[in-house]
């Protein structure tokens, strides 16, 4: 246990003497098509009843994926 708490002091002296850029693997990005929005909508609609197994994910999936694709390639343009 004792040496599971001076984990973080060890890394937080690290990363103060060497280069250490932290990264969280995502990029930074920003969708402003309302295709992003409708996206998060049907997530967030249909989350507790895929959660409670009451309805299937896939379809709800698919079309949040639909909407992303839809709200990427309106960025790239």
């Amino acid at each position: 246990m004792e040496k599971l708490q001076s984990l973080p002091s060890a890394f937080l002296a690290y990363m103060k003497d060497n280069k250490v850029k932290m990264d969280s693997g995502s990029a930074d990005v920003t969708l402003t098509d309302p295709a992003f929005e409708q996206a998060n909508k049907v997530m967030s609609e249909s989350i507790t009843q895929i959660a409670t197994g009451k309805q299937d994910p896939q379809p709800k999936l698919q079309e949040a994926e639909n909407y992303l694709k839809k709200a990427i390639d309106a960025q790239g343009k």
